[in-house]
């Protein structure tokens, strides 16, 4: 890993959060080049991560956390950043029977069958995550178990576009977190079912 690939890898993720730009798809490669790189004020920044994170892996994972924080700048990525969202990880299964719960607490009062909270106008799920009751890597997951994106809302029904602005971030996500390797694993599938299974049932409550 050279100063260079991590300039690089670094653009590719923030054109893949911030435009149509798929870093997946195009192997984390963009237009950069070695002399636009030298011109950056930052490049000591860069060879300084290729030196820390030289796995691809790492450095990818270590720019998705930050960008999910909001630190998209540079000099503003903290390491401590990714070793808490590395540390999520190590307890995922946990994490996300935890959401589900959450999940079944917060819709206690609604008249849903269970796949209801995954109709192309819910936005349920997503005002959990709004309001910090689930986490957004719970929205991924569920999407890699239905194999479908569903949140898909007119433009009057969200005139300030912040649906369609999380379900991108959700989809984007879903794509890096793909590619690191992480999945939902068979277990963590059938204890969803099992904490959400209540649901199923309460339309006869």
């Amino acid at each position: 890993m050279t100063g260079f690939e991590a300039y690089r890898i670094y653009n590719a993720i923030r054109l893949h959060f911030n435009t149509d730009f798929n870093a997946v798809k195009y192997h984390f490669k963009t237009n950069v080049t070695p002399s636009s790189f030298e011109m950056k004020k930052e490049r000591y920044f860069f060879e300084k991560l290729a030196r820390t994170y030289p796995n691809l892996n790492d450095l990818i994972g270590y720019y998705t956390s930050n960008f999910l924080k909001e630190r998209t700048w540079p000099t503003e990525m903290k390491d401590n950043v990714y070793k808490d969202w590395k540390g999520r990880f190590e307890s995922m299964s946990y994490l996300f029977s935890e959401d589900c719960s959450q999940i079944l607490t917060e819709s206690e009062d609604k008249s849903w069958g269970f796949t209801d909270l995954f109709k192309a106008r819910n936005t349920f799920l997503y005002d959990l995550y709004h309001s910090d009751i689930i986490e957004i890597e719970t929205l991924c997951l569920f999407e890699m178990m239905l194999k479908k994106r569903w949140l898909n809302l007119h433009s009057s029904q969200d005139p300030l576009g912040l649906y369609e602005t999380l379900s991108s971030r959700v989809y984007k996500y879903r794509l890096l977190l793909e590619f690191l390797g992480i999945q939902p694993t068979t277990k963590m599938a059938e204890n969803a079912i099992k904490v959400l299974t209540p649901i199923l049932n309460c339309d006869n409550i």
